[in-house]
């Protein structure tokens, strides 16, 4: 998984990523073993407090996604990873990744509801698995979110 996420970033080493609403910081510190520098942000303490346990060399910041306080186009990329469902709305956190991003790719990995909606687990889990598929952004929203603010849609990638 670490290494489709690298390839579709499209940076060389050392190049700066913003991990947004990156949680306990697993996809941040494995990217960050391919050879990036990498800025873990979540709004949560919580979740940032036990990041900085997994490395010292990330630098790990609270931040809401919908107000960054980074500077404009300081970012080679910024990724995004099973997260856009817990955003109030994906306007916001969309204008400041564009914002923050300095002609670099946004990399999203998410699921979708009707990905979920195939799950074999729904066979079992039905009510469950349909709970969780009402909360995901489908991937028509989160598109069209993506060109109001500016982005080009370099392509979608299934699993």
């Amino acid at each position: 998984m670490t290494r489709r996420l690298r390839s579709h970033l499209q940076v060389s080493n050392g190049s700066k990523i913003l991990d947004i609403a990156c949680g306990t910081g697993n996809y941040t510190v494995a990217l960050e073993n391919t050879g990036l520098h990498m800025t873990g942000s979540d709004i949560s303490k919580e979740m940032i407090k036990k990041a900085k346990g997994k490395s010292k060399t990330i630098n790990w910041e609270v931040a809401n996604v919908n107000r960054l306080h980074y500077e404009n186009n300081i970012f080679e990329g910024v990724t995004c990873t099973l997260a856009t469902h817990h955003f109030d709305n994906l306007l916001s956190p969309f204008k400041e990744v564009f914002r923050v991003l300095d002609k670099g790719r946004f990399l999203i990995f998410t699921s979708s509801p009707e990905q979920m909606n195939n799950y074999w687990l729904k066979e079992y889990f039905s009510e469950a698995i349909e709970k969780s598929a009402n909360q995901m952004p489908n991937v028509g929203e989160v598109s069209n979110v993506l060109k109001t603010v500016g982005f080009n849609i370099v392509g979608h990638e299934t699993f």
